[in-house]
């Protein structure tokens, strides 16, 4: 059993070349990147925290 859209994965692949180009379709991703790391830092405080890989 899999809950695993392939329509959906295939969608996805389609637009990942373009992800990284800040002037593509994503751009406003881009552009409200920085206040949403901003909003996520001040509430949970992740500075001088170590991340543990599984």
């Amino acid at each position: 059993m899999s809950n695993v859209d392939r329509a959906e994965i295939a969608k996805f692949e389609a637009l990942a070349h373009r992800w990284w180009d800040r002037e593509s379709e994503f751009k406003p991703l881009h552009d409200i990147n920085p206040l949403r790391v901003n909003w996520i830092d001040e509430r949970v405080g992740l500075a001088g925290k170590k991340v543990l890989c599984a």
